[in-house]
């Protein structure tokens, strides 16, 4: 076995390697900065030409930054994609598992993979009530991102 092969037993899938995600890491490095975690789910193929997976390309975007999100957000907009706001920086680390599923099927050897896309739902926003609940601390965080796929539609039987 060379010195760059890996035994069968020492490949695990589900081996995160940190507890925290690198995005929160490089925000601790410099605590000044304004860090997003983006594009990290997609196929640098798909980031370079949105249009070869025949559909809407999601792109996460997280920080504790609205007004960063929001200048990646128009850079992902302008790209021909469609951002969504992943909430704040710590959130980070669940894009980061997303993007270890994502190689799922390339580190199984598959014959097919996939691209993933967050698909719009107006399900919730139809239903959810704000008495059900307070909303989460670090709710202002959230930024304004521009909507590509146009207006919510109307709640059904409302």
């Amino acid at each position: 076995m060379g010195s760059h092969t890996l035994a069968q037993e020492d490949r695990k899938l589900d081996q995160g390697m940190a507890r925290t995600a690198r995005a929160e890491m490089i925000q601790a490095w410099n605590p000044d900065a304004r860090v997003v975690k983006a594009f990290a789910v997609q196929a640098s193929y798909v980031v370079d030409d949105p249009t070869v997976v025949g559909g809407p390309v999601s792109v996460p975007i997280a920080a504790d930054d609205p007004q960063a999100k929001e200048i990646v957000a128009r850079i992902v907009v302008a790209m021909g994609m469609d951002p969504f706001d992943a909430g704040p920086l710590r959130y980070s680390q669940e894009i980061e598992a997303f993007a270890r599923l994502y190689m799922v099927p390339l580190l199984q050897r598959r014959t097919a993979a996939w691209e993933p896309y967050f698909r719009r739902s107006y399900f919730w926003e139809c239903e959810w009530s704000n008495e059900y609940s307070d909303p989460v601390a670090d709710h202002d965080t959230l930024a304004d991102i521009p909507q590509t796929q146009g207006p919510a539609r109307p709640c059904p039987g409302k």
